[in-house]
């Protein structure tokens, strides 16, 4: 009779160990990967070029400078991007099917031979449009939000700009042929 009590206590115990682990929070080690999604827009994949002025081109997680770069592609590699509902981004692909993450387009060329750059890469300053959620945009000595203060410009203001060799940042112009100091390239949309 000791036996049989102790045989069914054991499986009691047995049990209820069972059921806590199936039941316990599994504990998570490391970061999960993350798996690439079909994106929604039918349009096609085209091939660029990255035309980069630096070694290579960040690609963010988010289409803005402040998201996390998952990756990057070297400069001058030939990529499969599109249009993506973010002006100035274009969604990037390593299979034409599954969205990777975004490249700014400034840095893509449809030259895949290499033998020019990007229009926003060339010498001469675009129009901008000042696009700050605040009341203005802050022009910067250096590309940097710690660099000093040169002025500011209103939100709505049309702007002569280009990219610069700093991401996140173009070389502002009064005139539209000399530089004059930095504006953030997140505040500002190609007109």
């Amino acid at each position: 009779m000791k036996k049989k009590k102790l045989l069914i206590a054991g499986s009691v115990a047995i049990g209820i160990v069972g059921l806590y682990l199936l039941l316990k929070p599994k504990k998570v080690v490391g970061r999960p990967k993350s798996t690439p999604t079909p994106s929604p827009s039918n349009e096609e994949f085209k091939k660029y070029r990255v035309a980069t002025l630096t070694t290579s081109l960040n690609v963010r997680e988010q289409p803005t400078t402040m998201s996390k770069a998952v990756t990057s592609v070297p400069k001058n590699s030939i990529i499969l991007a599109r249009e993506s509902s973010t002006s100035g981004w274009y969604e990037y692909s390593k299979d034409g099917i599954n969205v990777i993450g975004y490249v700014s387009k400034l840095y893509l060329s449809s030259d895949l031979n290499g033998g020019g750059s990007t229009t926003s890469l060339s010498n001469s300053y675009d129009k901008y449009m000042v696009t700050t959620a605040l009341t203005s945009l802050r022009i910067r000595e250096n590309p940097s939000t710690a660099s000093k203060e040169l002025g500011s410009l209103p939100k709505g203001a049309i702007i002569f700009a280009k990219p610069s060799n700093t991401s996140g940042w173009h070389i502002y112009s009064k005139d539209g042929s000399t530089q004059f100091g930095y504006v953030s390239s997140d505040f500002i949309t190609l007109q």
